[in-house]
């Protein structure tokens, strides 16, 4: 059993954990769209089935459905993207023309975009309930046209479809032109114009840090109360606290212990970490007597260390001596 003093030390060794934390400032990896605004190709596209715009994937039917990069309109550079639907073609229900792209959202507050909705030949309607402009996530609609009115057509500035995902996972997110009756015929072109789609980011563009657990664009002792909560204990693999996957099993689950202490230590700026993260990567496991890390000997059995607290006490004596400076 540990002694009065020595969890005094210990205590004290994790309230300083908790401050270290308290202090992280890290750049977080941001979340963008590529080439939101169709300008990285630098030339219009005739053909998007031909020629991708640079960064977007497309699904585009042919026949019943077209798409370009052009200037007829445009809202940000010299070009935009345009989806359209034919004239003089059969349509069914959910029939739908989009481009696409992988992206991360765990730090994407909102997406926002400019869209321009006409129609072919000039004076004709778009009629909501025919046809919809669509932005769609892994396949749900988050944001469509206006569902109301007898024509909706015009220009449609900073629309913005509110994110809250908190996982790191991609997410497919199209911008698309779906027929929302069947129709045998139509004399009508509709066509969708997209341009300058951007994501407004969490923590004033800055985005989320890995160690910002409860998403409030602060570490502090609240993040570190999460990681806590869990300590020592097998958790799903990809929640946010199990920062290291050493240990991992197939995918089945982690374990929250110093080795994802040891990812915080890593990154951790102005000051030398890196003894604590070695320390830390040998966390409760045997070594010899000679390794480095294994500070205090009192527990040593036979020709085997371990390392544990009574080592992290020592390190931390050491580094409060100004020993790691």
């Amino acid at each position: 059993m540990f002694g009065e003093e020595q969890m005094k030390r210990i205590i004290f060794t994790g309230v300083l954990i908790i401050m270290l934390l308290s202090g992280i400032k890290l750049d977080a990896a941001v979340s963008s769209v590529a080439n939101g605004s169709f300008e990285a190709d630098g030339h219009r596209i005739l053909d998007i089935r031909v020629d991708e715009p640079n960064g977007w994937d497309v699904n585009i039917p042919q026949v019943k459905f077209g798409g370009m990069v052009d200037d007829n309109w445009k809202t940000d550079g010299k070009y935009s993207l345009t989806i359209l639907s034919n004239a003089y073609q059969q349509f069914k229900v959910n029939d739908i023309a989009f481009v696409y792209q992988d992206v991360v959202l765990s730090d994407v507050n909102t997406i926002v975009f400019d869209v321009h909705l006409n129609t072919q030949p000039p004076g004709s309607v778009w009629n909501p309930l025919l046809r919809s402009s669509v932005v769609m996530i892994d396949d749900a609609v988050v944001w469509q046209s206006p569902a109301e009115g007898t024509d909706i057509r015009g220009t449609y500035l900073n629309q913005a479809v509110k994110i809250n995902v908190k996982d790191k996972y991609l997410h497919r997110l199209a911008f698309g032109l779906r027929a929302d009756v069947n129709e045998a015929s139509t004399t009508v072109k509709y066509s969708s114009d997209w341009d300058r789609i951007a994501f407004d980011i969490h923590c004033g563009g800055a985005g989320f840090l890995d160690t910002d657990f409860n998403r409030d664009c602060s570490v502090d002792f609240n993040d570190f109360a999460l990681l806590a909560d869990k300590w020592l204990a097998e958790v799903d693999p990809n929640i946010q606290v199990n920062l290291s996957h050493v240990g991992d099993v197939n995918d089945s689950y982690g374990i929250i212990d110093f080795k994802d202490i040891a990812v915080l230590a890593e990154g951790w700026p102005g000051i030398e970490m890196a003894p604590l993260s070695s320390l830390c990567s040998v966390w409760l496991q045997q070594a010899a007597p000679s390794d480095p890390n294994n500070l205090f000997k009192g527990d040593d059995v036979q020709i085997h260390g371990v390392i544990d607290w009574l080592d992290l006490v020592i390190f931390v004596e050491d580094w409060l001596q100004g020993g790691f400076d």
